[in-house]
C-alpha cells in the first residue's frame, strides 16, 4: 500500500510521507511511514474512525490520484494494482468498506469478477466500477453497485462513496 500527501499541520511543517505496507506472521498487516528515511510503527488506533476503501486500478499514476483525494477526503485507503493485491489486501484488513476497482486490468481478471468474488465474500462492502473503455449502467452491473466513466472526477467518486455508505 502507497499513499502520498504531507505531514503536519501548519504549511511550514509540512513534509512528503509515502506509507508502505509490510506483512508480518505476527500481524496481518503492519503500516508504517517511511519519512526521510526514519520509520515509525503506526498505531492502529491512529486510523480507526475512518472509512476504509480499497482502490483497485493497474495504472500507478491514475491510482495513487484518487487514493490522495481520497485521503484528503477524510477516508483511510488501501492500494492494489490486480486481483491478487485486492484479494490479499481485503482478507488482511476487515476493515473494508468499499472498493473502488478498474473494469479492464491486466493481467488476469478484470475489475467485474473481482467486484462479483468480493460481493459472495464480503456481501457487505460497496462497490463502485470504473472503466475508459466502456460504459456500464449500474442496473446491469452483474452486483449490487456503482458506475463511473474515466476520466472521472475525483469529487464525484467521493460522493459516490459517501452516498454508498449510508445505504444498507
Amino acid at each position: 500500500m502507497h499513499g502520498y500527501g504531507w505531514l503536519g499541520d501548519r504549511s511550514a511543517d509540512r513534509m512528503p510521507y509515502r506509507r508502505v505496507e509490510q506483512h508480518s506472521s505476527q500481524h496481518a498487516v503492519n503500516e508504517e511511514w517511511a519519512i526521510l528515511g526514519l520509520q515509525r510503527k503506526l498505531a492502529p488506533s491512529m486510523i480507526t474512525g475512518k472509512t476504509t476503501i480499497l482502490v483497485v486500478e493497474d495504472e500507478a499514476l491514475v491510482r495513487m490520484a484518487i487514493a490522495i483525494s481520497l485521503e484528503e477526503a477524510g477516508f483511510a485507503v488501501l492500494e492494489a494494482s490486480n486481483y491478487d493485491g485486492a484479494m490479499a489486501m481485503l482478507t488482511e484488513n476487515p476493515s473494508v468498506a468499499a472498493m473502488f476497482t478498474d473494469v479492464d486490468m491486466l493481467p488476469g481478471y478484470s475489475g467485474i469478477e473481482l467486484a462479483k468474488v468480493v460481493r459472495r465474500l464480503w456481501p457487505p462492502i460497496k462497490i463502485l466500477v470504473t472503466s475508459g473503455h466502456r460504459h456500464i449502467h449500474d442496473k446491469d452491473l452483474p452486483f449490487a453497485g456503482r458506475f463511473v466513466d474515466k476520466p472521472y472526477d475525483a469529487a464525484w467518486v467521493i460522493t459516490s462513496l459517501r452516498e454508498m455508505m449510508l445505504t444498507t
